[in-house]
């Protein structure tokens, strides 16, 4: 007679085994998942760096009767194969020239403008193109491209995010460390719907002022930016601290803004141009460096939602 034998579970060493499993499926995703983000920084590295190049200038300040000069550099990305370059208002004299604006016989003019790419240390030669103080946004053109057509980034590859989504961005770090490029990383904390449409990341981006954002897969977010308030708007005091400091940390102003003010860059110069064309051809000398300190070289603010215009104007000195 064949006997029978019973096999029992016990429900702590089936619920111990499940947890194991679960656990292991957890860590491993946890590192697959860490792995992906690795090869995207990596991959984004490869294929946008050539784009990030570095502005190198002379600061000119003019104040009560006496002038001083200073070198800089600052990132900015190639936008377009023949040479034009987005790069932040702020950092190419923005903050000191919206405060001349306030000081009689104050002003500040970047000049001899040199763009360097890759492992070039000499330059090539550059003119500050326009400027857009409320977007926090500046174009310089390289001059006389002639058939070079550069590495660029194509703002019009647009995408999304949701807030929690990693974006990263590409920056070439200073002369003392040969200008090599990096990755900043970090995520999307809120989307903000005031002053305009703008994406808010976690952590500061700040070392990426003026250079576009990405997603994973290398689609372009925007440019980050940063966004001062108005005076009226102004909280001052220790109370306006913090939202200071996240106005200058970077926020993200989308690709199709920029694309919009990039249009209207070109137009501004287009109409500066011709006017200094007429000039010229009536015989008015212009005095100064670079009449772009004391005329239209700022494409105005985007007009209100619903209203039509937008037409460049002169930047108030």
């Amino acid at each position: 007679m064949m006997s029978t034998r019973m096999i029992s579970f016990r429900p702590g060493s089936l619920v111990r085994g499940v947890s194991c499993f679960l656990a292991a499926a957890i860590l491993l995703a946890a590192v697959r998942a860490a792995a992906d983000e690795v090869a995207d920084q990596q991959a984004l590295l490869s294929a946008k760096s050539p784009a990030i190049v570095t502005i190198k200038f002379v600061m000119k300040i003019k104040m009560a009767g006496s002038e001083r000069e200073t070198e800089a550099e600052i990132n900015g990305a190639v936008i377009d194969p023949g040479g034009l370059i987005i790069c932040s208002n702020m950092q190419m004299g923005g903050f000191m020239r919206s405060f001349a604006r306030r000081q009689p016989g104050f002003t500040v003019t970047p000049t001899d403008l040199k763009v360097l790419i890759g492992d070039d240390n000499e330059g090539i030669k550059a003119t500050l193109m326009a400027r857009d103080t409320d977007l926090d946004l500046a174009w310089v053109q390289i001059d006389d491209p002639g058939d070079r057509r550069f590495d660029w980034i194509d703002l019009s590859k647009a995408v999304s995010a949701r807030i929690g989504d990693p974006v990263y961005s590409v920056r070439r770090m200073g002369k003392h460390f040969d200008r090599v490029a990096a990755v900043v990383a970090t995520r999307i904390a809120a989307h903000a719907r005031k002053p305009r449409e703008l994406l808010v990341p976690q952590e500061s981006l700040r070392a990426a002022l003026g250079l576009p954002v990405f997603a994973p897969g290398g689609g372009c977010l925007g440019v980050l930016i940063t966004q001062m308030p108005d005076e009226d708007e102004d909280t001052g005091g220790f109370g306006g601290f913090s939202s200071r400091a996240e106005m200058i940390d970077g926020l993200v102003l989308p690709a199709a803004e920029v694309i919009r003010a990039t249009e209207r860059a070109r137009q501004s110069a287009k109409e500066q141009m011709s006017d200094e064309d007429e000039e010229s051809a009536g015989g008015d000398d212009r005095d100064g460096d670079d009449p772009r300190d004391e005329s239209a070289a700022e494409s105005d603010k985007a007009p209100p939602a619903g209203k039509e215009g937008g037409k460049p104007a002169p930047d108030d000195e």
